[in-house]
């Protein structure tokens, strides 16, 4: 029995090595590019917060009308999306990422009866839609570092070719001290990337745990009403679903790779459980299948980025650090 728990441990390690930074980069490409191409076709249910807010923000509301605006946005984050397809586009589409991502913060300061039901503790289901797009952020700033590649080659021809063996002592002297600079700098983005995204999925975990465990008002509890009671009672399954959200959460706050590694597997129990919607109602994810979302199932689909990101982390600790998922791809 000991043989076939390392046996899958240790497959589950290789595909954590081989595809957790491409599956956290196609998911973010997945999300953002569908969720973006559904605002200009008018089906996107972001309207009920992007409306409000540039309502409660006369100099916008002035500048630009609803329509022209929600069409914008949707086109940029379809074009992140379709960047982050492509390894060299990367860098430029998550820099783009980050610009749209500022912005999305506002309503929870311009609009916080609509994103909180106690502010600033107790996010209602767009404000913690909201909040989770901090770990989206950190989640693109990973994949810059772990999984890219420059947009324009470095050439290989070199103006002034030194001739003579002292002079090509010296270049290749010169070589190797800039390919050991771009080295140490890239294992410092990459330490600096994940810790963040490390830290981002561990609290928004926990605090998404906490609201289900405390009763408060959330996304949670609506994935529990759609799960026929004959299956599992809400009153079970709600507080279960919040343990399991408050476990992933501890654990990937507790330094160490073994605790993010007990993380990465509740999470794939964690991703099961929250696609039930999909198979048992289906009408409350989609409001036209399969390509107008409601704002639940919006929402239940931004965890497959929050996923991929605790298998990402964990395949970089357990690699023990730069040179690790990325590299493979």
């Amino acid at each position: 029995m000991r043989r076939m728990g390392r046996a899958i441990d240790a497959r589950f390690r290789k595909w954590e090595r081989r595809h957790g930074a491409r599956a956290l980069r196609y998911s973010l490409a997945f999300v953002f590019f569908w969720f973006g191409i559904t605002k200009p076709l008018a089906i996107s249910p972001a309207d009920q917060v992007v409306r409000p807010t540039l309502a409660s923000t006369p100099i916008l509301n002035e500048l630009i009308s609803f329509r022209l605006f929600f069409q914008a946005l949707g086109w940029w984050e379809a074009l992140v999306g379709l960047g982050l397809l492509w390894k060299r586009t990367v860098r430029v589409a998550v820099a783009c990422m980050c610009v749209q991502m500022a912005s999305t913060f506002t309503p929870l300061f311009v609009i916080p009866t609509e994103t909180f039901h106690w502010w600033p503790l107790v996010p209602s289901a767009p404000g913690l839609y909201i909040i989770k797009n901090f770990a989206l952020a950190t989640a693109g700033l990973a994949v810059v570092s772990l999984d890219s590649e420059p947009l324009f080659e470095r050439s290989r021809t070199r103006r002034f070719r030194l001739t003579g063996s002292p002079a090509t002592g010296l270049r290749k002297r010169i070589e190797g001290v800039l390919a050991t600079g771009r080295r140490v700098l890239r294992a410092m983005s990459s330490r600096v990337t994940v810790g963040s995204l490390h830290m981002g999925l561990g609290l928004v975990f926990v605090w998404s745990g906490m609201l289900m465990v405390s009763a408060s008002p959330t996304p949670g509890q609506w994935v529990a009403s759609v799960v026929p009671n004959s299956l599992i009672a809400d009153s079970v399954f709600i507080p279960l679903l919040g343990v399991l959200e408050l476990a992933i959460g501890l654990y990937l706050l507790i330094p160490g790779s073994r605790a993010t590694h007990a993380a990465a597997y509740l999470c794939v129990g964690y991703v099961g459980v929250t696609m039930l919607p999909v198979v048992f109602a289906p009408s409350e994810v989609f409001a036209t299948m399969p390509f107008e979302p409601t704002f639940e199932g919006v929402y239940i689909f931004k965890d497959l980025i929050l996923v991929t990101g605790v298998l990402t982390v964990d395949a970089y600790l357990g690699d023990g650090g730069p040179g690790g998922p990325g590299d493979d791809a």
